[in-house]
């Protein structure tokens, strides 16, 4: 419990809003919860199947969910109380653990609702008393297994994979095929692989018992898989027996990123970038236009949220480029949040992009680009964040620019 509460201090982070600002959209892209390990045979302690989520983790993604109905439900009144399906969009990858991160967080952002239930002894015409031979068994089965008046949200995926996917590599086939051949490479992690193993050849040797033959062996698959044993148990409250000094924490923590961005290479994380963030800026582009034009709808799309990985939010990160920004790693459900706002009074005269900014926050940490840093400069703004336009413009440098569906479906070659 600890560590949840650690967890979630990262994102009880100050509110920077402005009088007279207001909450338009909110884009989220979230890590799942604690899981248990992928390589570990002992996966007693977790009491769940290889890499599946623990109750940890699932208590992690309710509690960030219970957080984000208290500040973007009843605090900025962002979006209703009871699930419209029109105003939020939830998307998760195939990976079981993220699905199931997905229905926690849901679970805590639109809890049951406080309406009485039908029962049996409830009159109704338009429902006719059913009869049926194994009653018994189901009410012990079925019906204690309901949470009353649960609230169904759909979180949206692709069980193949499909070009039109933004959220994962599968997404786009040369990216994927791409990224798990440099992974399998020593040359990829030229540059950065002597000091770490400088640092941890001799730790994690100690760690494991591992002979002197074991230990000159040690290459970057060791490390990956010492750090998802070690992070795993860790998480779990397990105390390892060999305890790593910070200075070599610090290098086991932050090869996690080295092994998730090289790989991937610039093109491979302009191409997923590109896709990524290409449906989250339409949809804030549309919010605006419904704002500027005076639509009063509730039913529209103002809140989406891309339940991923690691590598998504990492990548995602070292593409956008933050000013003095170093991220030591990404933790169990780390989040990247980007919540649009404008000004009510610059709406009501002005009625341009202007009077949109967005802020950024990685684990409740604001971060800056300098693109909008240059473009506040020569405002005359001191300003953190971005207005809305320049966000887009520092996202239309960095991105793609040829055709993203093109290059993807291209064949790779190695």
């Amino acid at each position: 419990m600890r560590k949840i509460i650690l967890s979630l201090s990262f994102i009880l982070s100050a509110t920077y809003v402005q009088s007279g600002q207001k909450l338009a959209f909110v884009y989220e892209l979230v890590r799942h919860g604690a899981r248990a390990s992928t390589h570990s045979e002992d996966l007693s302690i977790f009491e769940v199947p290889k890499g599946q989520l623990t109750r940890s983790g699932m208590r992690q993604r309710y509690l960030i969910g219970k957080y984000n109905r208290q500040k973007y439900i009843e605090k900025e009144q962002l979006i209703d109380g009871t699930y419209n399906p029109s105003q939020i969009y939830l998307q998760t990858t195939s990976v079981t653990r993220a699905q199931q991160s997905s229905y926690a967080e849901m679970m805590g952002l639109f809890p049951p609702l406080q309406n009485s239930q039908l029962n049996e002894q409830i009159p109704s015409k338009a429902m006719p008393k059913l009869k049926l031979h194994n009653k018994g068994n189901l009410q012990e089965t079925v019906l204690k297994s309901q949470i009353d008046n649960y609230q169904f949200i759909p979180a949206f995926t692709y069980a193949e994979a499909n070009v039109n996917d933004d959220l994962y590599f599968t997404g786009c086939p040369w990216v994927y095929a791409y990224k798990t051949d440099a992974a399998k490479k020593p040359e990829t992690y030229n540059g950065v692989i002597d000091e770490v193993l400088d640092v941890l050849r001799n730790p994690i040797g100690k760690a494991n018992n591992y002979t002197q033959d074991q230990i000159d062996k040690i290459n970057f698959n060791d490390i990956t898989l010492e750090q998802d044993k070690w992070f795993t148990t860790d998480f779990q409250g397990v105390k390892q027996w060999y305890q790593y000094t910070p200075v070599e924490l610090e290098y086991l923590k932050h090869f996690q990123v080295i092994h998730l961005t090289l790989p991937v290479g610039q093109q491979g994380r302009q191409l997923l970038m590109t896709k990524q963030l290409s449906k989250p800026i339409q949809s804030m582009k549309n919010r605006i236009q419904e704002i500027l034009s005076g639509n009063q709808s509730k039913d529209t799309l103002r809140y989406i949220v891309y339940s991923g990985h690691d590598d998504t939010i990492s990548n995602l990160l070292v593409f956008l480029n933050p000013v003095n920004f170093y991220f030591e790693a990404v933790p169990y459900c780390s989040q990247v949040y980007f919540e649009l706002y404008y000004d009510e009074d610059c709406v009501s005269t002005k009625k341009d992009n202007s009077c949109f900014t967005l802020q950024m926050f990685y684990n409740g940490h604001p971060f800056k680009l300098d693109t909008c840093q240059a473009a506040n400069l020569q405002r005359g703004s001191n300003s953190p964040f971005c207005q809305f336009d320049d966000f887009v413009a520092h996202y239309d440098k960095l991105k793609y620019q040829g055709d993203v569906k093109e290059a993807c479906l291209k064949p790779y070659t190695g």
